[in-house]
């Protein structure tokens, strides 16, 4: 568990650490829409507003927009180049991105981003990722890293979370058998992973609020991860309990009270 937590808060910094001394500059009005459209890629990039109010999330975003930008036109480039050597029409990608403020308290500011991205196939893909920032320690973090046990806010939550999980599920899966294509066929000792409570720390724990006041988390699981591709991302809501606020370390606990 301590190895994924690290790996996630690796992922997070790697577009931070990628180019962001010569990151473009920010548009006129910064609510607005970074927009690109062209014959290779149609990429939109919505920054939230008052999103430059910190400097560091505004540079985390400008740079993780530039390496966005170029990393799908590079792949728009070579899937044309591949396409003419093959004699296949191309089909313009597209990458859109549309971040969200879901935590604006007296210590933390969260955002969370919606990604689409199609590279010319006939389905595209839909991802969420979570950047927290943290004003009482001026510095990025993840979500357990706000309590005083990062584990035990994990073991805390996954109950609420499995039984969450099972619920959208059963929504999703009544009247239809659920294909398991998409998933790698699990070994004589391996638990099915379309049928089973996944790890909670591999994906985007994201705290949103009512107000200036933490009252639940958002648990993104992607689509393919619980279920097959078809059932899209799950989106479990979990609520604030005492215990959690209990656990919240010393300056973070005026965010939930």
């Amino acid at each position: 568990m301590k190895r994924i937590l690290v790996l996630t808060f690796l992922m997070l910094f790697a577009p931070l650490v990628a180019g962001c001394d010569d990151a473009p500059d920010k548009p006129e009005n910064p609510g607005e829409a970074a927009m690109v459209s062209n014959d290779l890629l149609q990429f939109d990039y919505k920054y939230p507003a008052k999103y430059d109010e910190i400097e560091d999330v505004q540079n985390w975003l400008r740079a993780d927009k530039k390496m966005s930008y170029e990393d799908y036109m590079k792949k728009a480039e070579e899937g044309k180049s591949d396409n003419e050597i093959n004699n296949i029409p191309f089909k313009q990608h597209v990458f859109t991105k549309k971040w969200d403020v879901t935590a604006d308290t007296a210590g933390l500011y969260a955002i969370t981003s919606e990604t689409y991205n199609m590279m010319g196939g006939a389905n595209g893909q839909t991802t969420h990722d979570t950047l927290v920032w943290s004003k009482a320690e001026q510095k990025f973090l993840i979500t357990p890293q706000i309590f005083e046990k990062p584990l035990e806010f994990i073991d805390m939550i996954r109950p609420a979370f499995c039984e969450g999980l099972e619920e959208q599920r059963a929504e999703k899966r009544i009247g239809t058998e659920a294909t398991k294509t998409d998933a790698p066929t699990p070994k004589e000792d391996e638990e099915d992973p379309f049928e089973t409570c996944p790890a909670l720390g591999q994906f985007a724990i994201i705290p949103f609020a009512g107000g200036q006041t933490i009252t639940g988390f958002n648990v993104y699981v992607p689509a393919g991860k619980a279920g097959p591709m078809s059932e899209g991302t799950y989106i479990i809501h979990l609520i604030v309990t005492e215990d959690i606020i209990n656990n919240a370390r010393a300056i973070y606990i005026s965010d939930f009270k």
